[in-house]
Parts: C-alpha cells; sequence; structure tokens
C-alpha cells in the first residue's frame, strides 16, 4: 500500500504543482484520454476510477458542455491525508460553472490525485 501525504508546500508552489495536473486532468475529459488521467492517480483512485467509469462520467456528463473555455485556480485546502485544491471551469455550450476539486497527496517524490470531484 502506498503511503500518501499531504502537499507541505507554500501556497504558491501548491498552486504551480496543481495546474499543470489540473490542466492535463482537464485534457482528458475534454479529449476522452484515459491515459493522459491515469497517469495521475494513486493505486487507489486507478482502482476506483478505471477506464469504463471515466469513458461514462465523459459521455454522460461533461461533453454535454462543450470545451473548456476558462479556467481560475480558486485556492487550496489543507486536510489531514491531503491537499485539495480548488478551480472555477467555464465551459463552451453552458453558461454554469462547475467547482472542480482535485485532492492531491505526496507519494514518495510524486504527486498523486487521491480524489476528483465536479459540481
Amino acid at each position: 500500500m502506498e503511503e500518501l501525504k499531504p502537499l507541505d508546500n507554500s501556497d504558491d508552489d501548491i498552486a504551480d504543482i496543481a495546474t499543470p495536473i489540473f490542466n492535463n486532468i482537464i485534457d482528458a475529459h475534454q479529449t476522452g484520454d484515459y491515459e493522459k488521467l491515469v497517469v495521475h492517480l494513486s493505486e487507489s483512485m486507478k482502482q476506483g476510477l478505471d477506464r469504463q467509469k471515466f469513458d461514462s462520467v465523459v459521455k454522460c456528463h461533461l461533453s454535454q458542455l462543450g470545451g473548456v473555455k476558462e479556467t481560475t485556480y480558486l485556492g487550496r485546502l489543507r486536510k489531514k491525508e491531503s491537499t485539495h485544491t480548488l478551480w472555477k471551469a467555464k465551459y463552451e455550450k453552458d453558461d454554469q460553472e462547475l467547482l472542480w476539486q482535485l485532492f492531491l497527496a505526496k507519494s514518495g517524490n510524486d504527486v498523486k490525485l487521491v480524489g476528483l470531484l465536479y459540481s
């Protein structure tokens, strides 16, 4: 079992670490590219979010919104087991905004996604 710890970096460093991960995750959802997403997942996330679930989320929910036209980093929350980063995303086909939450943790020298929510 992999040992996971919350990020202990400064706020600016967390934003710098999280931004390319978030961009890859958004791109993976936009293109339906599970392989682009899975490189960021912790072992437990890989078990919980397999290709079939990913394809279902993309097809049933996110594809209806169109492309992402704008994202904004809102900040982070330090939790006991992970660091939650919050993002606002605006889409081409819908005026509503989605809140994306990435739960990040250190696994050795890597940063892994241990949770992912959007609403």
